[in-house]
């Protein structure tokens, strides 16, 4: 499984909670570089992949990628987050060093699509709004219950 993101993920460790908890609190994200590549899978479709796996006639033996196959700069997350959410500040890169050793990998989706049909749906945009609409509408019930 590749890099999740999407609803209910709390961690701010993880760099898709961290920069729509900042954004949305008029925080200024601290950033690496945002040159690594990343392969982004939107958490309703690894809940996906994970059934076609279950009712596929894989071995437990075998293994396949659920990723999008594609690889997007974190630049690409941060300019589209920023899109969406419009925040009064915006994220200040290098402020942070980047991870020495960090792998750069592609889901084999062609190949994940070939043996138990199913590719990733979700858009890298698409994903993240329906990740802001949660968190904007988490933050909103927080605010109201006190």
């Amino acid at each position: 499984i590749f890099m999740v993101y999407g609803p209910g993920h709390w961690e701010n460790k993880k760099l898709v909670p961290y920069l729509i908890d900042a954004f949305l609190r008029g925080d200024q994200p601290k950033l690496t570089s945002g040159t690594r590549l990343i392969d982004w899978v939107y958490v309703d479709d690894v809940v996906e992949g994970l059934a076609a796996c279950a009712l596929s006639d894989l071995s437990a033996a075998e293994r396949v990628d659920i990723g999008t196959g594609t690889l997007v700069p974190i630049t690409t997350v941060v300019d589209t987050l920023t899109d969406l959410i419009k925040p009064d500040k915006t994220a200040v890169y290098g402020a942070e060093a980047d991870r020495p050793f960090e792998q750069v990998r592609a889901a084999s989706a062609d190949e994940t699509a070939d043996r138990i049909g199913w590719r990733a749906r979700t858009s890298l945009r698409e994903g993240l709004a329906r990740t802001v609409d949660w968190y904007s509408e988490q933050l909103n019930l927080r605010s109201r219950n006190g």
